[in-house]
């Protein structure tokens, strides 16, 4: 799939081998097998990524839930919590790291790989200091999404 999310986009992504708080380098996306049934969460403030990521993901026949801040995410993250959640780090409302850790609270949570989204420079930095699994720069490639995530979902510790 060739198509960009943002026209131009040339983001990167990144996954770290167990999790950014290893400290291992990061890893290039590469070909690997799909993921069957992935559950992931979105949280992003714009409604319009939100809605492509859930509609590109679901046709890749994962289970998606939208929010948009983390507020919302909470409240409809319901028991069971996902494969791989995808965060934008500017979020509205409480800060990242403490968002992190109320989603890190609830139970199961602490091995759901996190996914940092954003278009700052320095993301992989941020995503490493906060533990995330990886990050996804904006503007992203599709082909890009669906592989970080497939990838994250099958290193998640269970």
């Amino acid at each position: 799939m060739a198509l960009d999310l943002h026209p131009g986009g040339d983001g990167e992504a990144a996954v770290y081998p167990g999790g950014a708080e290893t400290g291992g380098a990061h890893e290039a996306l590469g070909a690997a097998g799909p993921a069957a049934g992935v559950s992931v969460l979105v949280v992003d403030d714009d409604p319009e990524i939100v809605r492509l990521l859930v509609d590109l993901l679901r046709e890749e026949g994962h289970t998606v839930r939208g929010a948009h801040s983390l507020r919302e995410a909470l409240a409809r993250a319901g028991s069971a919590p996902p494969d791989v959640a995808l965060l934008d780090v500017s979020l509205p409302g409480e800060g990242l790291a403490a968002g992190l850790a109320r989603l890190r609270a609830r139970p199961g949570w602490e091995r759901v790989p996190v996914v940092l989204c954003s278009g700052q420079e320095r993301l992989e930095a941020l995503a490493r200091a906060v533990g995330a699994a990886g990050a996804l720069r904006k503007p992203f490639n599709l082909d890009d999404v669906l592989d970080l995530v497939e990838r994250c979902a099958r290193r998640r510790p269970r």
